[in-house]
């Protein structure tokens, strides 16, 4: 089973042959949601000088991530479908062990972006200041902007 951090070849061979031992892109195609509930990527770290990368397959709800479920060394190959609205690009996939450093990441950004927003819904009432309390949202719909920029810039294609 290939590590995180082990080198690959520039051009590796994804077909069955060689150091990936058959890579199979039809995983990709089995992470599918459904109405926000189902499996997906989450993540982008560790890049590698090949432009590989490891991203989590998580089962999520309401598109939330929930439950790790594997992690994988991703590898682009050449896009699919290009068009003027939208672009598709299909991914090889190489599964290696859950990679706890970027599962801990997730977790604390996203639990930790929805229990602050919690707090703030709670707590901004008691707010007497109205002008303390239009900084305040202001602040959450920045943070929120920058939070979806984070997880969507993070997400590989599929």
């Amino acid at each position: 089973m290939l590590r995180p951090n082990e080198a690959l070849p520039a051009n590796p061979d994804l077909s069955g042959a060689g150091p990936l031992g058959g890579a199979r892109k039809e995983n990709i195609d089995l992470m599918k949601t459904f109405n926000g509930i189902g499996t997906t990527l989450y993540g982008k770290s560790e890049e590698f000088p090949d432009g590989s990368f490891i991203s989590t397959e998580w089962f999520v709800f309401a598109n939330i991530p929930i439950i790790p479920l594997s992690s994988y060394r991703v590898y682009e190959a050449l896009p699919v479908e290009r068009s003027l609205t939208s672009s598709r690009t299909e991914y090889q996939l190489k599964k290696i062990p859950i990679y706890w450093k970027q599962v801990l990441k997730i977790f604390a950004f996203v639990w930790g972006s929805i229990l602050g927003l919690v707090l703030l819904v709670k707590y901004i009432p008691m707010i007497e200041d109205t002008s303390i309390r239009l900084l305040l949202i202001a602040g959450i719909i920045v943070y929120a902007g920058f939070a979806i920029y984070y997880v969507v810039s993070n997400i590989p294609d599929n």
